[in-house]
């Protein structure tokens, strides 16, 4: 009898056994439990956190901005995210016994950063002596260039890199730059600074004897530039347009090609050289062409010979006004070309004024002072007494208003358009040289006994105290 009970009771226990095996079975393939995140999001920072997931050995977590980490903690920091960017992160549990579980199912979490509140006024100045030129359309970066010294700013993190030997003349809504290099040519090749690596560009296909060469401008979406080149060379190109001549660069291709000249050109015999100076998001190019005198030209595309902006002339084909300089640049979304125009006298002497043309109405306006040195697309005109570097103080004209011949101060635009208080700030010498798309952003330069001053005004931002 107790042969027979021993003989049931590990009957019993095999039976238990079996049960216990046969659940550890059923377990096989079971997926972890997808991890409960949360954030805290402070400033440009985000920290994500999790509770601990049973059975899993480490967490894997991607964020769309790139940066990604394998730990074994539930917790994880990314920093310097962009200021008013979204971005997603994704975490995984990994099985600690691949054998008996499945990783989860990755948990996904939007990481919203908000726009940084940033003050009214900031300013820089740049120990290799560089002075602000461009920036961006959507207002995020600035470059700058002065006595071949240059450097790019991120407005974002206030991240200035000061650059040797290199010229940026204007930069894209993604960051890309564009400029010259004097390093290994004094006078300067067309560069691309890109992720803190300069380009420089290889040109000899289209010269024979390279002295300089730029670029001067670059459309907002990163993908197009445009620049000029000084051939000693005895070419066709030079003997019949001048030593100098423009170029366009496609950066997703590679491809560098010269725009098609124009068929009737001004003052034939004695033009000296082309350029392009400043290209649309459309990819429409202005330039000029140097003469006898300066005057304004515009290719609507590359392969689409150039036309004068502008150019008036009477019955006898004299000339009687033109907008025409070798720094006009077009407005951020390329509705208006400004700068300086002319007006010639009955003896053919032209007078230069302040000037803007607006490319959807044909009209040309004129204003008092030195030159028109920044506009908005919206008709808000930035006017400096004296030519580009040379001035005092900046002059606003609003279009809209009719009246192009009442300026007003800019410290005082500022406050009656605005209640953007800066006079303590701003003193005489400011120049506004560049404007976001939006017009929010204003960038610009002064003289100093420590350098050039390069400041942004931010329309929007914290006021100042």
């Amino acid at each position: 009898m107790k042969n027979i009970f021993k003989t049931m009771l590990c009957a019993i226990i095999a039976l238990a056994a079996i049960g216990c095996e046969k659940s550890e079975v059923d377990k096989k393939g079971n997926r972890l439990d997808t991890p409960v995140v949360g954030i805290n999001i402070i400033e440009n920072k985000a920290i994500l956190s999790w509770e601990a997931v049973d059975y899993a050995a480490y967490y894997e977590v991607s964020i769309s901005s790139g940066d990604s980490a394998r730990t074994d903690e539930c917790t994880y920091v990314v920093e310097n995210l962009s200021y008013g960017e979204k971005y997603t992160g994704t975490i995984v549990a990994v099985a600690a016994d691949q054998e008996l579980y499945k990783n989860s199912n990755p948990a996904t979490i939007e990481i919203n950063i908000p726009e940084r509140v940033v003050p009214q006024y900031r300013y820089w100045i740049p120990s290799n002596g560089a002075a602000a030129t461009a920036i961006s359309n959507n207002g995020r970066y600035v470059v700058g260039a002065f006595d071949r010294q240059g450097f790019f700013l991120d407005l974002n993190t206030d991240t200035m890199t000061e650059l040797p030997d290199v010229e940026l003349y204007d930069v894209a809504d993604n960051g890309i730059a564009v400029g010259s290099s004097h390093g290994a040519i004094a006078d300067g090749v067309p560069v691309i600074y890109e992720d803190g690596k300069l380009i420089e560009i290889n040109i000899d296909n289209l010269v024979e004897n390279l002295s300089m060469g730029s670029f001067t401008s670059i459309t907002p979406d990163g993908k197009f530039a445009v620049g000029w080149i000084w051939d000693n060379a005895s070419t066709y190109y030079t003997e019949n347009y001048g030593e100098y001549f423009p170029f366009c660069y496609e950066l997703t291709t590679g491809t560098i090609s010269v725009p098609t000249v124009s068929e009737e050109m001004l003052y034939y015999s004695q033009l000296s050289g082309i350029a392009a100076k400043s290209v649309a998001p459309d990819r429409s190019i202005l330039g000029y062409e140097t003469s006898l005198d300066i005057f304004s030209i515009i290719w609507n595309s590359a392969s689409e010979p150039y036309e004068y902006l502008n150019y008036v002339y009477d019955e006898q084909y004299n000339p009687v006004e033109c907008i025409g300089d070798s720094q006009n640049l077009f407005t951020p979304g390329g509705r208006y070309v400004y700068g300086k125009g002319k007006k010639y006298s009955a003896e053919g002497y032209p007078t230069e004024y302040p000037a803007a043309f607006d490319r959807e109405t044909g009209e040309m306006m004129w204003f008092i002072g030195g030159s028109v040195t920044a506009m908005t697309d919206d008709g808000i005109v930035f006017i400096n007494d004296a030519p580009y570097y040379l001035g005092t103080t900046s002059y606003v004209v609003d279009i809209k208003s009719g009246d192009l011949e009442s300026q007003t101060p800019l410290v005082d635009w500022l406050i009656l358009e605005h209640e953007v208080v800066l006079a303590k700030y701003i003193e005489d010498g400011i120049i506004i040289n560049g404007t976001s798309e939006d017009g929010n952003t204003l960038l610009g330069i002064t003289n100093t006994n420590d350098g050039w001053l390069s400041f942004v005004i931010k329309i929007d931002g914290e006021p100042m105290p």
